[in-house]
C-alpha cells in the first residue's frame, strides 16, 4: 500500500504533530515535542477528524495537500485491532528489538500506522519509546505508605515489561503489578481489591511492621479494603473515581498523600 503523501520526512513529522495535538496524554506530549523539533516543511496540512480510543491511543484523518491519510497512534492493541502490519520483515524484527529494549528500561511505546485512502491497509511506519519517569519522591512515598501498613499496587495501561521496570524502581512488588489495563479494567481491579483481593498484599506489608503496629492493624476491620486511587488514570476513569475509590487524589505531588 502506497503512502506517497508522507514520502517527505518533514511532511510526516508535521502530519503526526497535527494528529497528536488532539491529545493531552503524557505520551502524546512527548511525541509532539519530538515532531516539532523536526518540522521544516511548507506542505499544506489540515486535521479533519480525531478520536481518542480509551486504553489504546487515537485515530485521526489528515488532508496532506490533496491526499487524505488516516493515522493510528497508540499501543500494540490498537495496531492489532486494525490489522496494521509492518512494511517488511526487517522492520518487524527491528521493531521487536526496540519493544524489548524499551520495556526493559521502563519506557512506554507509541506506534504510528497510516493508510493513504482509498487503501484499506494500515502500515506501521514509526515507533516511539517515550520516557515518563516516576517522580523523584515516588520510592520514598511507597516505602512510607508501606511502613504505615498500606499496600501499594500499580494498575497501568502499559505493557507488563514496562510496568515491572517502573515498579522495581519505586519498590512495588511484582505480584502487585497489574498491566495492560483498559479504563474499565481499572474499575474491575479496584472492585476486586475492595472485595478482599488486597488481603495478601496487606498481610505481606504488615508482616514487616513492629509488634505494636501489627497489634494495632489486627484490630482494623478487614471485611472491605479501603482503596485510594492516585494518578493520571483518574482522568480516563472518571466514573471509577466517583463511584468506586474510597479516596480519590488529584493533587499534583504524591508526597501530599
Amino acid at each position: 500500500a502506497s503512502l506517497d503523501a508522507l514520502a517527505s520526512p518533514a511532511t510526516f513529522w508535521r502530519a503526526l504533530n497535527a494528529v497528536e495535538e488532539a491529545s493531552a496524554h503524557p505520551i502524546s506530549t512527548g511525541v509532539r515535542a519530538f515532531c516539532q523539533a523536526q518540522i521544516a516543511s511548507t506542505t499544506s496540512l489540515h486535521l479533519l477528524t480525531s478520536e481518542e480510543i480509551a486504553g489504546r491511543g487515537l485515530s485521526a484523518t489528515v488532508d496532506v495537500d490533496t491526499t487524505r491519510v488516516e493515522f493510528l497512534v497508540g499501543n500494540e492493541l490498537l495496531m492489532s485491532d486494525n490489522d496494521a502490519t509492518y512494511t517488511s520483515d526487517s522492520d518487524l524484527l527491528r521493531a521487536k528489538a526496540l519493544i524489548a529494549r524499551s520495556g526493559a528500561s521502563g519506557q512506554s511505546l507509541a506506534l504510528v500506522a497510516a493508510r493513504q485512502l482509498p487503501s484499506p491497509a494500515f502500515r506501521i511506519i514509526a515507533l516511539f519509546a517515550v520516557s515518563d519517569p516516576p517522580r523523584k519522591e515516588a520510592a520514598y512515598v511507597v516505602a512510607e505508605l508501606e511502613n504505615r501498613g498500606i499496600a501499594v499496587y500499580m494498575c497501568t495501561g502499559d505493557n507488563r515489561a514496562t510496568a515491572l521496570a517502573v515498579a522495581r524502581s519505586v519498590g512495588i512488588g511484582e505480584e502487585r503489578v497489574f498491566a495492560g489495563v483498559l479504563p474499565v479494567g481499572k474499575q474491575e481491579y479496584i472492585e476486586r481489591l475492595q472485595r478482599g483481593g488486597a488481603a495478601d498484599g496487606l498481610e505481606e506489608v504488615r508482616r514487616r511492621g513492629t509488634w505494636w503496629q501489627r497489634r494495632r492493624w489486627a484490630r482494623k476491620d478487614r471485611s472491605r479494603a479501603k482503596v485510594m486511587f492516585v494518578g493520571d488514570g483518574v482522568r480516563s476513569s472518571s466514573r471509577l473515581g466517583r463511584e468506586l475509590a474510597d479516596l480519590l487524589d488529584r493533587r499534583s505531588t504524591i508526597s501530599s498523600l
